[in-house]
């Protein structure tokens, strides 16, 4: 591949359309790997420089490696509905403030900005005025080489080297993007930065992921969906299989007004009534993301979404009170116990 630009604009342009067409998922992984060939060659990424291999512990969590992050665009159910949220999230903001320049905000953009630069050459960079925020010097490096290798630059403000759960924006932001985080919300400071940075919104801003639940589920996982010898296999299986399932309720909901209610010392806690659970069931965490408006991660669409078993549970004990804390600090994640 040529790192000409205009042959890389070409192949942009033709992957950001499939991916926010919502192909079959084929198409969009396809297309997620020509934006992350594209990407990787305009950046150097490097699997043995240990600028791109190196992670962070951060005071909210784990701030994933540069590399790692690059390959959450492999992730291309997850990199196409948050390009289709994130598009319809800065057209309405365009009509909601039509006579103001946009502040837009990627926390934690890693060394590709995926869910935001495919996006730029969309909109009027007299209308954006977009910081790029990540721990990492090198992502920024990285980011900042495709953005002008792609003729780009006009619509970025600045890069900005900084724990995204400590940083203060110089003015209110009228389009948040935050994505990092795991299944359950575990391991990665999406809570932290979102507590942070949530705050700092325009009383009519938007925050993506508009919102993210995690609901206790009782399920029974053989019953989840057949594998297949195709993708098309798959997905005819998830849309034909009798799911056994039993919502129990929702022990954390993170959004722009429930994080407005809350600081970094805050504590997530839950009590969920367990009735009994019949033998083959499991206890299991579902993330639940909607990403704007409509535009939701569906089950199984991304590594997300996926179930996520209760470990280290006294399962000798079928029912009764079930408390769950969210742990923030270096090592964020549930906690949970059997109460009387």
């Amino acid at each position: 591949m040529a790192k000409d630009s205009s042959h890389a604009e070409v192949i942009l342009r033709s992957a950001t359309d499939e991916l926010l067409r919502e192909s079959n998922p084929g198409q969009l992984r396809e297309a997620a790997q020509q934006l992350y060939a594209l990407f990787s060659e305009i950046s150097n990424l490097s699997m043995e420089d240990p600028r791109f291999t190196e992670s962070t512990i951060l005071p909210g969590g784990k701030a994933i490696s540069p590399n790692e992050a690059a390959n959450c665009l492999l992730d291309f159910g997850r990199t196409a509905k948050f390009l289709g949220g994130v598009q319809a999230a800065l057209i309405e903001a365009q009509r909601r403030f039509s006579n103001e320049r946009l502040e837009v905000v990627y926390a934690g953009c890693g060394p590709f900005a995926p869910l935001l630069l495919p996006l730029l050459g969309l909109f009027d960079p007299q209308r954006l005025s977009i910081t790029l925020i990540d721990i990492h010097k090198r992502s920024l490096e990285s980011a900042q080489a495709i953005v002008n290798t792609l003729g780009l630059a006009q619509h970025i403000s600045s890069y900005v080297q900084a724990d995204a759960a400590n940083y203060l924006h110089h003015t209110p932001i009228h389009v948040l993007i935050i994505e990092c985080m795991q299944s359950a919300l575990e391991k990665e400071p999406q809570v932290a930065v979102t507590l942070n940075l949530a705050q700092q919104l325009h009383p009519e801003g938007t925050l993506v992921p508009e919102e993210i639940s995690v609901e206790l589920t009782c399920m029974d996982e053989s019953k989840e969906f057949a594998l297949g010898q195709t993708e098309a296999d798959v997905v005819a299986a998830l849309a034909t299989t009798k799911r056994l399932r039993r919502g129990l309720g929702c022990v954390l909901h993170l959004s722009a007004n429930s994080a407005a209610t809350r600081n970094a010392e805050d504590v997530f806690t839950a009590v969920i009534d367990v009735p009994e659970i019949e033998d083959g069931l499991r206890l299991v965490l579902l993330t639940k993301v909607r990403v704007f408006g409509s535009i939701v991660l569906g089950d199984y669409e991304s590594a997300i979404t996926c179930p996520h078993p209760l470990e280290w549970l006294d399962e000798t004990k079928h029912s009764g009170g079930l408390e769950f804390t969210y742990a923030t600090g270096t090592r964020p994640g549930f906690r949970y116990r059997w109460i009387d």
